[in-house]
């Protein structure tokens, strides 16, 4: 697990698009052209999509692992004495026991994915050709570099009442699973 930054810049020597990026460096090795990839407006997204789930995933394990450290190691004990094979037990012990984590991160993530700023910015600067531009990062561009703050302001309000939406939507679902579950 490291800071969110230093693993970005860390990333972004690693795909860095130059003969200097460590990838590419191997490649040259190797024989083969560099590769743009920060610098490919048809795969960037792609490359920030693995940089941010690689740096978010130490914490998102962390929180899998608090979760399966409180199922009973004789309840797999019990299950496999039984006869249940491997998928049955996660089937049955462990899916049930971490299904609320699961279904509290992926909304969390997919608040983090409308939050994004700081990966494109550190990463590309929202380039090559805005392609990696996020919604956060307009808003950024918006206020502190044209000095829009009404389209700062509009677009940020439209991504909030989006996201209450959607944490209401998912408030209301998880109450109705756990009233069917008993």
């Amino acid at each position: 697990i490291l800071p969110s930054i230093a693993s970005l810049l860390i990333l972004t020597f690693f795909f860095r698009s130059d003969k200097l990026g460590f990838l590419n460096g191997i490649f040259i090795n190797w024989g083969w052209d560099p590769y743009p990839f920060l610098t490919n407006k048809d795969t960037i997204i792609f490359w920030l999509i693995v940089c941010a789930t690689w740096s978010g995933a130490g914490g998102t394990s962390l929180l899998y692992m608090a979760a399966m450290s409180d199922i009973s190691p004789e309840l797999y004990e019990a299950a496999a004495l039984d006869g249940a094979s491997p998928w049955k037990r996660f089937q049955h012990i462990t899916w049930p026991a971490i299904q609320g984590q699961f279904q509290l991160l992926l909304i969390l993530q997919i608040i983090g994915v409308f939050q994004i700023m700081y990966q494109p910015m550190v990463m590309t600067g929202g380039g090559p050709n805005n392609a990696s531009l996020s919604l956060m990062l307009l808003v950024y561009r918006y206020t502190y570099m044209e000095m829009r703050l009404g389209h700062a302001g509009a677009l940020s309000l439209v991504v909030s009442v989006f996201l209450i939406l959607l944490s209401i939507v998912r408030y209301f679902w998880q109450k109705h699973i756990d009233e069917k579950n008993g």
